[in-house]
Formats: C-alpha cells, structure tokens, sequence
C-alpha cells in the first residue's frame, strides 16, 4: 500500500498537478504573493515567450493586452490580463476573418460538452499558459472563474 501510495506521489510531482476545467469557466485567477510589479513583469515575459506579442501593458493600471496569435487556423486569441494585489487574471477573446465569417473579440468560454467548439479549444489553450505562468511562481495557486448566469 505504501509502494502505491508514493507511486502516485512520484507521479503527480513528475507530471504535475492540473486542475479539470469545469464547464462554463470564462477567466483564470492566478493567486501569487508577489507585488503587482513582479507579477505584471512575469505575465509579460511569459506571454511574449509563447508567442503573444504585447500590444498594450500599462503599468498605472496593471492591464495587459496581447495582439490576436495564429492559435487554430483562421481563428485567433488574444490575452487580456490584469494584476491586482499579487491576483493575476485572465481572459481570452476571440476573432474570425474567413471569406463570408467574421466575428471579433468574443469571450473565449470553456463548453466541456462540446468536443469541436473552437472556443473551448481556445479556452485550453489559455489555460495552458496560465498552467505555465503559475508554475514559475513560487506558491501561486490557479482557480477558474465562471461565466455568471443572466
């Protein structure tokens, strides 16, 4: 019983622990103990690492907006981040520009029962960053925030 038991100790702490995304999440909180400083600085770094250019960082307001990335064929997303006291949140909007569809900067929502929906596959890949932001930071735990019901 020990064996299996630190078996999966082993594992987890070589894979590492995610958390399942629950259907309707439209956000991600990031909960670090750095100032907002720090935490403004690591967001940006991170973004521009994976591939998504900082198109807006305001340091007065502690926001942060990427430009669109090439994530899903003509389908793009951008990050839009804010920090306030240490809580790094984000959110991610979508666009389209295919002959005869468009849309731009739709809410990137989390839908578990739809396998095809480009938003929930948009939404993973968020919170794939989001993972990694977390990871670099010392103590940071991560929580998904829901879309509220109207």
């Amino acid at each position: 019983m020990k064996t299996v038991l630190l078996a999966c100790c082993l594992f987890i702490a070589i894979t590492g622990y995610a958390q399942t995304i629950p259907k309707g999440a439209r956000a991600i909180t990031i909960t670090t103990t750095l100032s907002d400083s720090a935490a403004f600085e690591k967001a940006v770094a991170l973004f521009n690492g994976k591939g998504y250019v900082v198109n807006n960082a305001n340091y007065r307001t502690n926001r942060i907006i990427t430009a669109n990335n090439a994530t899903l064929g003509p389908y793009t997303m951008r990050i839009l981040a804010s920090i306030r006291h240490g809580v790094i949140s984000l959110k991610g909007q979508s666009s389209l520009q295919d002959p005869g569809m468009r849309h731009v900067n739709r809410p990137v929502v989390y839908d578990a029962n739809n396998t095809v929906d480009i938003s929930k596959k948009l939404f993973i890949e968020l919170s794939k960053i989001a993972e990694t932001l977390k990871g670099s930071i010392d103590g940071a735990t991560l929580k998904y925030v829901m879309a509220s019901r109207k």
